[in-house]
């Protein structure tokens, strides 16, 4: 009986480079992601002050569509419909004549 031994291998997909890198180049990328960071918290203000305009603009405009819709609403119910029971006659008869 024979027992054969595979290998698993796995391979990281950030492989770090063999050489090391330099006070100053360290320092350099430091200051790099400051200024990333700094930039992208900029950002992220920016978008959030932007979405809080947008909600208040939302808001306002869903307030009057409501007052449109309720202005339309009271406007087709203060409608006057005429009664048709009674009947259209363009000659009306004068009560002395009969």
């Amino acid at each position: 009986m024979q027992i054969s031994q595979t290998s698993v291998t796995t391979t990281n997909p950030f492989k770090r480079s063999k050489k090391k890198k330099t006070l100053a180049e360290l320092k350099e990328e430091e200051s790099f992601l400051l200024k990333e960071k700094k930039c992208l918290k900029n950002e992220l203000a920016s978008m959030r002050d932007m979405l809080k305009q947008q909600k208040a603009r939302n808001e306002s405009l869903k307030k009057i569509q409501q007052a449109a819709e309720s202005q339309k609403n009271d406007e087709s119910s203060s409608f006057l419909l005429p009664d048709l029971n009674i009947p259209l006659d363009n000659n009306p008869v004068e009560p002395a004549n009969i």
